[in-house]
């Protein structure tokens, strides 16, 4: 059966459109490569079963393997047993669930997002395995014996799809647009015919075409087996064991075409569950004992063989049990090979060209290598009983010739001729331009090695060697190193010193000569013709020798540092860089030799441990980096390195330094005992899919995590996104697992944990992230790793993570610290005020103490004070009384006086009279003066009265309120206010009417209380007129103005009905200011200058009518004059 996951089908057609896609390179990944490197995975490697028939990846990346024993979950590093039947098929979707495929026609799911298995049994009893196939849709698909079933969602059974024919279907497999392609064994019958479901769910069938790949063309399904696949967007693909027919549509013709490599089919390549595989054009075959592709257009064929290296080489299987290839979403196709394991190989695995001999085996310790122009090169293999200089094609396969050598002292010194080298052991090769070929041999002994000439016409080789007898010949035998100048002549480094060579002339000159003390190692021939050369292999003392001149032009450090031991010979780059490398770390300087441009030690380069044995480089800039952590690519201007390990098929992370490690093809050349690696930089690929991550285990003080949570809240680690951590954990531990397995499986892992720490931290070969006394909070833990090739995550994992604080850190805890707080601060509020209180009601009492005291004393002093002050407004009244009162007496007083003159004078003038005897006179004289005595009487009558009226207001004044005449009380004091200001002040003159109503009752007062208020009232009124007269005649203002005070009484009703009277003071003076109105009745507010009043009179006026019940109203307006209104109810 084909084998294809929905998780692939990601990969298959949705990279198509992006043009990255794994199948894109699996489709060119056979005719690029020619060292397949496989990573094996076996029972010595802890795999529980080696019955492996199915492998299918989850979306979380964890691996199930389908055995005969059970299924198996493999996370990278462990495998968890989830199936203990034999679930040899497994299929997963793309919600974290796996179907397994077990004996008898049932199905299992298993979803691993909540650990459990539900079963789907005797779904087709008939069938040995269903197999299940996944629709685009996230459909559910079995082909059954009765036809193609579907698992229906509301009832959750699989059930016949409508519309098909009655039969048994094989075969499913799912073009790129959901239409699905089988085999329909029609019931009753055994001819097969072509099945198709369409992406609308319809169904249709036609018959097989003739077989015209062989001779006698029968039907295309008679040759066991023959398997259909859905091809492009409407095309379909037959193959069987003669080989494939192919066509664009459905409308179009079959296409035949045989198999490049017949032989690879005549094996039995599947049974019913086909092991088999199309990514793309390129169809998989898992065979006994080899993995096949074949090119569905051209039909071109390769195959693996096993071999017998189980790390590195195809596992072999003797068993025809059908195990399904496997392309996971990291770009590894999976080969179960039954019995004895998986092996992995990465599609995007890059060819490293690992030489090998005749029979496919490595070569081991090449020691020098040069290419030619023609693409093919020529390498010198340490290695005494064959051949050991190799020219391989251009292919990189195969070997056009080989030359051995003489081991030993076979050659005689000077120049000689023959077919053999004069030493096996070829460390240098050169061409100069007339194709010549120059290698230099030795090895340790004075007569071991020389100098190889030969001839590209002939083959005929010319030896030189060391003869003591001529100046001229080679000096040392051993060499280690041929350098061509710009001249075609050769400069040899030899095991002591350096010696030029001239071609033409054949003689030899020695241009530095070393001892025991002194080595010199060669290193290029820059592009200016200067050869530079190390003196010493520890010391940073080196040689510039002009190649023209031969003289010497620099000499000493040309670093300004001592860079140490040199462990890699320097090269130049295509933009003049000359790179160097040491124990400590590496750089570039220039060809004017004036100190480093550029160092990095191994630390700063992210390598601490590195040693970098040889330099090459690419046109794109690369630097390529042959070390012991294997082959780094590295760009200088980035920074950016991408290592290739030894799992990419490098003969071993331990490379020899030495000459020509690039060639005009571009390709690099890097050796070592393990062999050599011939590749081209352009040819390099880099598995773009970073690990998946998955978390393990999680414990807090070394507990599972989920013994901390209820059971409704436990789930599968690896489906937590987030971890609440309860107060009191010290240690929090996180398991991690990295998958990808395009290598050794030991991904590059790191993670931080934000809020936290912001930097990254390596995680180890083991996965785990710990940390201890995690303050309370939020954090975020993410964790991002990368595969073999450095490519690192996208976007990192993430794991959220709420450390809860201990109860005395949360906030119900808070809340109940501030209570106690509150309570405590308002206890000690309380006591403290009470405390305060109480000193307080201490002081106050004393205070109060002695306030009443001082406010007793200052309480005499007031009543003091308010009499003094009452008694000065009595007196200032009384004076105005007193002189209208004295006024009053004055006119009586004055009409007795004058009368009693006059009737002395009478009296006189009688006397006269009688004495005369004018009788008739002195009667008339007597009466005149019994007249004025009348008139003297009337007016001591008047004084009488008024000293009599005082007397009883006095009398009254004991505050009893008598029944009074209030216009007699009126007439009286205004009479006695006029003439009391009129005594005060001579210029005193003002008009004042009496409009008192005759008919007004009488009422119950107080009269002297009331008197002063007539009179306050009326001095006011009288002193606002003649101060408005005054101003009048200062300034000019109405010279007709006239003075005048109105006082007028009347009977009033109240707005209840009830009688009253009222008494009003008119004048026509200034009035008052609005602003005044509101303050005349208060205590010592006066509008008078200062000494003109004592501002008591209005508020006494106004407590005493108060007192009465009655009311004191003023009516005014500015500048025409002022009315006060005293109103009194009668009471009944």
């Amino acid at each position: 059966m084909k084998k294809i996951n929905t998780y692939t089908n990601f990969l298959k057609f949705r990279a198509l459109l992006v043009l990255t896609p794994l199948f894109l390179l699996a489709s060119t990944f056979f005719s690029q490569a020619q060292n397949y490197i496989f990573n094996n995975i076996t029972s010595d490697d802890g795999l529980p079963s080696t019955s492996v028939t199915d492998v299918t990846q989850d979306i979380y990346g964890f691996i199930y393997l389908g055995t005969w024993d059970g299924v198996y979950r493999f996370d990278g590093k462990d495998y968890e047993k989830i199936f203990y039947q034999q679930g040899r098929y497994v299929e997963a979707d793309d919600k974290g669930g796996v179907w397994i495929e077990v004996q008898n026609g049932n199905l299992f799911f298993y979803d691993s997002n909540l650990d459990t298995l539900i079963s789907y049994m005797n779904v087709d009893p008939n069938r040995r395995f269903i197999q299940v196939l996944l629709g685009m849709d996230g459909e559910v698909f079995a082909a059954t014996s009765k036809g193609i079933m579907k698992l229906d969602s509301a009832s959750n059974n699989f059930v016949l799809e409508p519309g098909q024919d009655d039969g048994e279907v094989l075969e499913l497999n799912i073009g790129e647009d959901g239409r699905i392609n089988f085999i329909l064994i029609p019931a009753g019958s055994e001819e097969q015919k072509i099945g198709k479901r369409h992406p609308d769910g319809k169904f249709s069938y036609e018959e097989f075409p003739l077989d015209e790949n062989t001779p006698n063309k029968p039907s295309f399904s008679d040759s066991y087996t023959t398997i259909i696949f859905p091809y492009g967007k409407s095309g379909t693909v037959l193959f069987n064991s003669n080989g494939i027919a192919s066509r664009e549509s459905d409308k179009d013709a079959w296409t035949f075409k045989k198999v490049s490599d017949p032989e690879i089919l005549q094996e039995k390549v599947s049974e019913i569950d086909a092991s088999y595989l199309l990514l793309e054009n390129e169809l998989w075959l898992n065979q006994i004992n080899a993995i096949s592709t074949i090119n569905l257009e051209t039909g071109e064929s390769t195959t693996i063989q096993s071999g017998t290296n189980i790390q590195k080489e195809l596992l072999p299987t003797a068993s025809n049990h059908g195990s399904r290839l496997f392309l996971d979403g990291q770009g590894v196709l999976w080969i179960p090979k039954f019995a004895y394991g998986i092996s992995l190989l990465n599609t995007y695995q890059s060819d490293f060209g690992l030489l090998r001999d005749e029979q496919g085996k490595v070569i081991p310790d090449i020691l020098s290598s040069y290419e030619l122009s023609d693409g093919s090169f020529w390498a010198g293999q340490r290695i005494s009983n064959e051949k050991g200089l190799i020219h391989f094609a251009s292919d990189r396969k195969t070997i056009l010739h080989r030359i051995g050598g003489f081991f030993g002292n076979f050659t005689p010194g000077g120049k000689t001729t023959g077919t053999v080298l004069s030493h096996p052991f070829a460390w240098a090769i050169t061409q100069t331009e007339d194709s010549t070929l120059w290698v230099g041999t030795g090895s340790p002994g004075y007569e071991n090695g020389g100098l190889n000439r030969i001839d590209p016409k002939t083959g005929l080789i010319t030896r030189y060697k060391n003869d003591p007898e001529d100046s001229t010949s080679l000096s040392n035998n051993w060499i280690s190193g041929i350098y061509k100048d710009p001249q075609d002549k050769l400069w040899l480094n030899l095991s002591n010193g350096i010696d030029f060579f001239d071609p033409e002339s054949e003689t030899f000159t020695s241009i530095v000569k070393g001892n025991k003390d002194v080595y010199y190692r060669a290193a290029l021939i820059d592009s200016k013709g200067n050869f530079l050369i190390q003196k010493d292999y520890a010391q940073s003392s080196w040689l510039l020798i002009d190649t023209d001149s031969k003289a010497i032009v620099k000499n000493g450090n040309f670093f300004n540092k001592d860079l140490g031991y040199i462990t890699a010979m320097p090269i130049l780059d295509s933009q003049g860089r000359i790179w160097i490398a040491s124990v400590d770390g590496f750089g570039y300087f220039d060809e004017n030799y004036d100190g480093l441009k550029v160092w990095k030690t191994y630390e700063e380069f992210g390598f601490p441990d590195l040693e970098i044995r040889a330099f090459s480089f690419d046109d794109q800039g690369n630097l390529y980096l042959a070390s012991s952590e294997g082959i780094i690519q590295y760009h200088p201007e980035s920074g950016k390195t991408v290592r290739f390990g030894s799992e990419r098929g490098l003969q071993s992370n331990l490379f020899e330094t030495k000459q020509n490690n690039r060639g005009p093809s571009g390709r690099i050349y890097f050796s070592g005992n393990g062999g050599m690696n011939v590749f081209d930089p352009k040819e390099i690929k880099t598995n773009p899919y970073p690990p998946k991550i998955i978390i393990r285990g999680i414990t807090l003080d070394g507990k599972s995590y989920q013994t901390f949570l209820d059971s409704t809240d436990r789930k599968p680690n690896h489906t937590f996104s987030s971890l609440t951590i309860p107060p009191g954990i010290t240690t929090l531990s996180i398991n991690f697992a990295s998958i990808h397995l395009g290598g050794s499986g030991k991904n590059n892992t790191q993670y931080r944990l934000l809020n936290f720490d912001d930097n990254w931290q390596d995680a180890g070969g083991n996965g785990n992230a710990v940390f201890t006394n995690l303050p309370a909070g939020d954090y975020i833990l993410e964790l991002k790793s990368s595969n073999l090739d450095g490519i690192w995550s996208i976007e990192p994992f993430q794991l959220s993570i709420k450390v809860l604080p201990p109860w005395y850190q949360t906030w119900w805890a808070y809340v109940l610290y501030f209570s106690l707080f509150v309570i405590l601060s308002y206890a000690f509020i309380k006591e403290q005020s009470r405390r305060a209180a109480k000193k307080e009601r201490d002081k106050v009492r004393d205070r109060e103490l002695a306030q009443a005291k001082e406010i007793e004393k200052a309480y005499s002093e007031l009543k003091s004070t308010q009499a003094q002050l009452i008694q000065s407004e009595k007196m200032a009244s009384l004076g105005e009384l007193t002189a209208g009162i004295a006024h009053e007496i004055q006119n009586p007083l004055n009409f007795v006086n004058n009368f009693s003159e006059v009737s002395e004078e009478l009296v006189d003038e009688m006397n006269e009279e009688l004495e005369k005897g004018e009788i008739e006179e002195a009667k008339f004289i007597g009466k005149d003066l019994k007249e004025n005595l009348s008139k003297i009487n009337h007016h001591g009558k008047r004084a009488d009265a008024i000293v009599k009226g005082m007397l009883e207001h006095s009398r009254a004044n004991k505050g009893e309120k008598v029944l009074t005449d209030l216009n007699a009380l009126a007439d009286e004091f205004v009479r006695l206010s006029y003439h009391g200001l009129r005594a005060k002040d001579k210029s005193f003159n003002a008009d004042f009417k009496l409009e008192l109503d005759p008919d007004l009752p009488k009422v119950n007062m107080v009269a002297p209380d009331i008197g002063r208020v007539i009179l306050n009232l009326v001095n006011n009124a009288f002193y606002a007129v003649n101060e408005k007269a005054k101003s009048g005649s200062d300034n000019q203002i109405d010279e007709g103005y006239q003075p005048e005070v109105t006082v007028k009484t009347t009977v009033i009703k109240s707005p209840s009905g009830d009688l009253g009277v009222e008494l009003s003071v008119k004048d026509n003076g200034n009035g008052i200011p609005d602003s005044v109105k509101k303050k005349i009745f208060q205590p010592f507010f006066t509008t008078k200058p200062t000494g003109s009043g004592t501002g008591l009179g209005l508020s006494l006026s106004y407590d005493i009518v108060k007192a009465h019940g009655g009311e004191l109203k003023v009516e005014s307006m500015e500048g025409l004059g002022c009315k006060f209104i005293v109103q009194f109810l009668l009471i009944a």
